[in-house]
């Protein structure tokens, strides 16, 4: 066996363990995620007691929704033994009798209830017990004190079917069970994880904490900057679970898609009233079996790096204050910005779809002032499964993201697309693609959209996308429709059958801007001042304190060249955190900002 993080028999890789380890986590939330509840069958999900014990004895389960089989060799104590090994709470997530595919009856749950009090009693209860025997049996005499328990897993959507049958009851159920014997235990509950960027508990039953889940672009991030500013200080309290930049972030994950994250978490820091814990998700990946995209820490079988978002995490972590302090900004790129052209000077238009089959005909781009050539580069822009067929284009993969560029490119301010559409099938409608200029930079009407009952124009900057406008949207299967699409500058109209949809002007870009927040850390009377760049362009801030002098200050900063910059296994330190020396001057500081950079300001 070779050497193991804190030398366990059964023990994780010391330098994978040792880079979670360094972020110095308060918490724990295992075993997952979708893993929690398998999919096809209940033998798929995590059942914690098949997973303790000699690992040749454990008899692993089919881990459907990842695509591979487990062995369960990091089981139910390997977690908590981590845990405890990382000086972090463990957050157990239980599952309520659901899994993908299929539930148990609302009325014979009870054996899943009984699973997660002995799983309770194996990690809290005395050695006197069942299950707390079981745990001194396999090396730990002494409790692992579960606090902190999520009843479900992305279990309360509004649509039953999708993995929410009675939710609410369910909870109740699994809450009166825990308490009565635990009535200490923190307890979280589920609250919608897609579909909607305002989840609710929509139920009198009463719920320490809800779990929110966002997996979003980093311009959705920065717009969400302030979204827990106007959240109720009454009642329950917030934890966001999952949260990662999914959209826009490159291949491993760019500094782009870290900068989105630390803004966020700076909205949640400012509001930590009100979110009371927060956890990025996922966090390993091997690359050479990538499920999901991005991790924040990927490996292979002899090395590992993390990605600006891991660094992120880690400096954000190491420089927490005790008191939110009150802040105010003047950004004088709202005005540079406002200024900026957003029409390309030359673009294409096309068609596409996302997760669904659609098809396309009688293309058409006319217009004032604009002149056409076939550009030769178009097949190589093409993506997803495409027959041609008596001039109808259809996409037949279920490709998400599938495009077909139209061989031409458009010059000038102003032009008309129009193209008949036709779902044929699958959850989604289709997409007419303009103002494309390549894979990170075009536009998009996005009809039928969020399994069809939404239509929005959705604008990619720099690889970050965002949604100009939304409204609510249906297609039906089968039937043609007309739209149209006239950019004039930088305003868009689009039409579907003749009635318009959208009137609306683009932004110059998605996701720029400067944000600050700022702390004291009562223990060192330091001020802690927080401040992320997403433009590409350097500038200085100075940082006036109120009623304090200033006499030393470091900044530490993540930084790159370019937004876009990313780590890999190549070059493990591309965007990775320095730190300088700065001057105060009576009460201010002044710091350098360089474009793309979040920049932590310790002020003595």
């Amino acid at each position: 066996m070779p050497p193991t993080f804190n030398n366990h028999a059964n023990g994780l890789r010391p330098d994978l363990a040792s880079m979670l380890k360094d972020l110095h986590p308060k918490f724990l939330r295992f075993p997952g995620g979708c893993f929690v509840e398998g999919q096809e069958s209940p033998d798929n999900a995590f059942r914690w007691e098949r997973t303790i014990g000699p690992i040749e004895q454990r008899p692993g389960h089919k881990n459907v929704n990842w695509g591979y089989r487990t062995s369960d060799g990091i089981g139910f104590d390997e977690y908590l033994q981590l845990a405890e090994d990382l000086g972090a709470k463990p957050l157990y997530v239980v599952n309520v009798g659901i899994w993908h595919g299929g539930m148990t009856p609302l009325d014979s749950i009870q054996p899943w209830i009984d699973e997660t009090m002995n799983a309770l009693e194996y990690a809290n209860g005395p050695i006197t017990s069942k299950y707390g025997a079981l745990r001194a049996k396999n090396g730990h005499p002494e409790p692992y004190n579960i606090e902190y328990l999520e009843i479900g897993n992305e279990n309360n959507q509004p649509d039953p079917t999708q993995q929410s049958d009675h939710y609410y009851e369910r909870f109740k159920m699994f809450k009166d069970a825990v308490l009565a014997k635990y009535p200490n235990m923190h307890i979280i509950g589920n609250v919608a994880a897609w579909g909607t960027d305002d989840p609710t508990w929509d139920s009198k039953e009463s719920v320490e904490l809800v779990d929110e889940h966002y997996y979003r672009s980093p311009a959705w991030f920065a717009d969400n900057f302030n979204k827990y500013d106007t959240y109720s200080r009454d009642g329950h309290k917030i934890y966001v679970g999952e949260y990662a930049v999914t959209q826009g972030y490159g291949n491993h994950g760019s500094l782009n898609a870290a900068l989105g994250e630390a803004v966020y978490m700076m909205g949640m820091e400012r509001n930590s009233d009100v979110v009371k814990m927060a956890s990025y998700a996922p966090i390993f990946a091997n690359v050479n079996d990538l499920k999901w995209r991005p991790d924040m820490i990927q490996f292979d079988g002899t090395s590992a790096f993390g990605t600006p978002s891991y660094y992120v995490q880690k400096v954000m972590a190491d420089n927490i204050g005790t008191r939110v302090l009150p802040t105010t900004l003047h950004n004088s790129y709202s005005d540079i910005t406002a200024q900026q052209a957003v029409k390309p000077e030359i673009c294409k238009v096309g068609v596409g779809t996302w997760g669904t089959q659609a098809s396309f005909t009688q293309q058409q781009i006319h217009g004032g002032n604009i002149t056409t050539t076939a550009d030769p580069a178009t097949k190589d822009q093409q993506r997803g499964e495409w027959k041609e067929s008596n001039g109808v284009s259809s996409q037949t993969s279920d490709t998400e993201g599938a495009m077909k560029m139209e061989p031409t490119l458009i010059k000038g301010n102003e032009y008309t697309y129009n193209v008949r559409a036709r779902k044929d099938k699958g959850a989604e409608g289709f997409l007419v693609v303009f103002n494309y200029v390549d894979p990170d930079n075009y536009c998009w009407l996005n009809i039928g959209g969020w399994g069809n009952t939404q239509n929005a124009i959705e604008q990619i900057i720099n690889g970050s996308k965002a949604q100009v406008a939304t409204a609510a949207g249906h297609v039906e299967d089968g039937k043609w429709y007309d739209v149209s699409v006239h950019v004039k500058g930088d305003s868009v109209y689009a039409s579907l059958d003749g009635k318009q949809l959208f009137a609306v002007q683009l932004k110059p870009t998605t996701f720029a801007g400067l944000f600050s927040n700022a702390t004291m850390d009562e223990n060192t009377g330091e001020v802690i001042v927080k401040v992320v760049n997403t433009t590409g362009m350097n500038t200085t801030a100075k940082i006036n304190l109120n009623g304090k002098t200033a006499t030393a200050a470091t900044v530490i900063r993540l930084a790159s060249a370019k937004g876009t910059d990313e780590n890999s296994l190549e070059d493990p330190t591309k965007v990775y955190p320095t730190q300088q020396t700065l001057s105060p001057s009576g009460n201010s500081v002044e710091v350098a900002l360089p474009g793309s950079s979040l920049n932590i300001i310790r002020i003595k």
